[in-house]
């Protein structure tokens, strides 16, 4: 059960380790004062993590939580952490590292946030993820093409009606210029 996720950037200001939190999710967020459920991470296990890790987690129990932490290829100062009342097998840390990392690097284009990850860990993979937002976009551009479809046929039949209404009038300049020819043919007597 995870409790918490975190995405930390290193400061490279100061000479001791020290950590800048930019993105969070975790549990009971949305309660009036929520506590920091990352606490213990950014206290104890940041600052044991090794810099020099390659693409490689690294696992850390304190207390009653297990926490992890993930330095990702992509960018070296940027550190992925997770916090969970349970132990999390290798697929699952794979699958919650790559659902993070798609979420960090494009924000914009993903409706998902790690608040959602938290709720549902095992509900998303980054491939998942990607795919919702195509769809989503996909249904958008349904959705305009259907309203110019909607238009298009709207003018046709104004179109229709338009051609009817001048056939008509058509017909009746032709029946008044009979009809005015008749009268005035028989007044030239």
């Amino acid at each position: 059960m995870i409790i918490a996720i975190g995405v930390y950037r290193t400061n490279q200001n100061n000479y001791d380790k020290s950590y800048d939190k930019i993105l969070f999710g975790q549990q009971n967020r949305g309660e009036l004062f929520p506590n920091n459920k990352l606490e213990k991470v950014e206290t104890h296990s940041l600052r044991k993590f090794s810099q020099d890790l390659e693409a490689q987690v690294d696992y850390y129990p304190y207390e009653d939580e297990h926490h992890y932490l993930y330095k990702p290829n992509l960018d070296g100062n940027i550190i992925l952490a997770i916090v969970s009342k349970t132990p999390l097998q290798a697929l699952e840390l794979r699958y919650l590292f790559t659902n993070i990392e798609h979420i960090r690097i494009r924000p914009q284009s993903v409706k998902t946030t790690l608040d959602d990850i938290v709720k549902n860990p095992l509900g998303y993979t980054g491939r998942d993820i990607l795919i919702q937002a195509i769809k989503d976009e996909a249904d958008l551009t349904v959705e305009a093409l259907q309203i110019a479809l909607d238009k298009v046929i709207q003018r046709g039949e104004a179109l229709k009606e338009l051609d009817t209404t001048s056939l008509n009038l058509r017909y009746s300049a032709k029946r008044f210029e009979r009809e005015a020819s008749n009268l005035n043919s028989c007044c030239r007597y």
